[in-house]
């Protein structure tokens, strides 16, 4: 049996050779899409990264998880009250909703000349946040009632307009009386409520309605369209002529240079048609 060589030769270096290193070839990565179970790689959302680099996966899931994070959880249908309040709160805060009525800053920009009903803003904000509407919407809304009811006045004086130039048209010098005529039958027949309402309408802007008014007034006769006058009213208007009258020399209506002179001298002239001549009673005002 022979020995054996206490110096056995050393093993090749494979890695050297006559023409210089030689680098090992490196093993095959696993396919990690491959490697999953039959059912994952059936899954729709897995399938999207078959033959992707598995960072790509990673980078996806980091996304979904922070998308998770910052969504808002819907109750479902056996949810409690309070959890369905919580919801729309957290809900509505997110779409820009402020905590309270008191923080919305919308409100109308009307012009600087022009005056804004704050009360109404303030029902405005009310019911924006009772209802979720955010900031944003709210002043959006107030803005596009503002273009609206600029839109609405040009009109209207337009409107105004031609019906005038129309009267002129039509009755030429007589525009003037026709029209007064149409105001007194107005104030005598349909009462304050009724002829504010059509003045302040677009119907009363519309020539064919003013002619068909002034011809009822034609018809009646203008004696007819004397606002009616009763005892009480006799009374308060003498009252008030005695007031005038017997205020002494120091009352506005005795001393002309007084600027309110020239307005009780017209005052006391009323008062005394309407008390003496009942034919010129319209004349008076409230």
């Amino acid at each position: 049996m022979a020995e054996a060589n206490p110096n056995p030769a050393p093993a090749p270096d494979n890695s050297v050779s006559q023409d210089g290193p030689v680098t090992p070839s490196p093993s095959p990565t696993p396919d990690w899409f491959e490697s999953l179970p039959g059912d994952l790689q059936a899954e729709g959302s897995l399938k999207n990264f078959k033959g992707k680099p598995i960072v790509e996966l990673a980078k996806s899931l980091v996304s979904a998880q922070k998308l998770v994070g910052s969504s808002i959880r819907v109750p479902g249908k056996d949810a409690k009250d309070d959890e369905k309040v919580k919801f729309r709160e957290t809900l509505h805060g997110h779409l820009g909703r402020p905590s309270k009525a008191e923080e919305y800053k919308a409100t109308i920009n009307a012009g600087k000349d022009a005056t804004v009903d704050t009360d109404f803003v303030k029902v405005v904000h009310g019911w924006a946040y009772k209802y979720g509407v955010p900031d944003q919407g709210v002043q959006e809304l107030f803005d596009s009632y503002v273009v609206n009811a600029s839109k609405h006045a040009i009109d209207s004086q337009k409107q105004y307009e031609d019906a005038v130039k129309m009267a002129q048209d039509e009755w030429g010098a007589a525009a003037p009386r026709h029209l007064a005529n149409v105001k007194r039958l107005l104030d005598t027949t349909a009462g304050p409520e009724v002829s504010d309402l059509l003045k302040k309408s677009d119907v009363a802007n519309d020539f064919r309605v003013t002619r068909w008014l002034a011809g009822i007034a034609e018809q009646l006769g203008e004696d007819s369209l004397v606002m009616p006058i009763s005892e009480q009213q006799v009374a308060d208007y003498t009252r008030e002529l005695e007031t005038i009258v017997k205020g002494g020399k120091d009352h506005p209506y005795y001393k002309k240079e007084h600027p309110e002179h020239d307005k009780y001298v017209k005052r006391v002239y009323e008062l005394n048609q309407a008390i003496h001549n009942p034919a010129n009673r319209q004349t008076v005002g409230a």
